[in-house]
């Protein structure tokens, strides 16, 4: 689908609106690895996050954003895995995900929640402390623990752990 293309290439908000408007069926629409518009426009890449693009497309199909693609990831892990171009994950998008989708916090991809995401993807890139106080704002159990009986703060122990 057109729209695929726009989201991967972080095209501007007005190309999103009108390819909606012309072909609304494309919100719903899922491509090889079972991810909607939504997830694509979440990746990062070569082109910053477009916060007002996702605010846009959760606008119009609020549903996509609780949506597992083949992995089980949802929109708010692809952002989580995928960060954008220099290295950030925009706080405001998280949030949005998270505003739309609360649930989402809760959801696993590959037995990670999105805060063990966030701790082990601090190992490699610095995260933002705001994008942290958000999913924890979403997940104030913080004891929950994921498939391999790991809490978030055992994940990050582990990985100084083994960097040393």
């Amino acid at each position: 689908m057109p729209i695929d293309l726009a989201c991967k290439w972080h095209t501007s908000l007005g190309v999103i609106q009108f390819l909606v408007h012309e072909y609304p069926e494309s919100l719903d629409a899922l491509d090889m690895s079972q991810f909607t518009p939504l997830h694509v426009a979440c990746y990062g890449g070569l082109r910053p996050i477009q916060v007002d693009i996702l605010a846009f497309l959760l606008e119009s199909q609020p549903k996509a954003a609780s949506k597992q693609g083949c992995s089980g990831g949802t929109p708010l892990a692809t952002l989580m895995y995928n960060k954008d171009f220099d290295g950030v994950i925009p706080v405001e998008a998280v949030r949005l995900l998270l505003e739309t989708a609360p649930l989402t916090a809760f959801i696993s991809k590959q037995g990670h929640c999105p805060l063990d995401q966030a701790m082990e993807l601090n190992r490699r890139v610095p995260i933002s402390a705001q994008v942290l106080w958000t999913i924890l704002d979403y997940t104030p159990n913080t004891t929950l623990c994921d498939v391999w009986s790991y809490y978030p703060i055992n994940w990050e122990c582990r990985m100084q752990a083994l960097s040393y």
